[in-house]
């Protein structure tokens, strides 16, 4: 499977109900614009995908291909980690409908969000940093659609998505030899 499908494929149900739809979904649920709220959730989403797609693909010029797979096995752990226990944030009582604001916080939010690191580990694991992120964008991006536009899915899509990311982490970091 390419890369592109693959991380297409993963970050679209990892990112299902993550912090940043949440954050989405509570801010169009106040009246904040529509238009507006869906150019900042896309450009955040292109440049924090962009950059995890780079710096798996850096990556796998520094790392011998154990150290790189143990690497990508880790990042699926904390990745499932991540979506099984923490919960997306209420969001704030009086929001500013601010999208400079907004922006800043999603990047906050997205630059290590499960969607993110499963990119990273992908692009290291199959040496496709280009597929990697595309195919991040894209299933990222519509996850955070799907969340953000049906917040009634609540956790469990993405609590699923992260048990099956742990084990998938710990069976590829323990493929690893020493």
């Amino acid at each position: 499977m390419s890369a592109l499908l693959l991380a297409l494929i993963a970050c679209a149900l990892a990112g299902i109900g993550g912090r940043d739809s949440a954050l989405l979904a509570g801010m169009a649920q106040r009246g904040a614009p529509r238009a507006g709220l869906i150019a900042v959730a896309g450009i955040t989403t292109t440049i924090t995908t962009a950059l995890a797609a780079w710096a798996g693909g850096e990556a796998v010029a520094l790392l011998v291909p154990d150290a790189r797979t143990m690497l990508a096995g880790f990042a699926l752990l904390i990745a499932g980690g991540e979506a099984l226990l923490v919960r997306a944030p209420r969001v704030p009582a009086e929001p500013t409908h601010s999208l400079g604001a907004l922006g800043i916080v999603m990047l906050a939010q997205q630059i290590a969000d499960p969607v993110r690191l499963l990119v990273f580990a992908i692009a290291l694991a199959r040496h496709d940093a280009l597929g990697g992120g595309l195919g991040g964008i894209i299933g990222g991006g519509a996850a955070l659609a799907l969340g953000a536009g049906m917040p009634e899915l609540g956790p469990w899509p993405r609590r699923a998505a992260g048990a099956v990311l742990v084990i998938v982490g710990a069976a590829v970091a323990l493929t690893a030899r020493t």
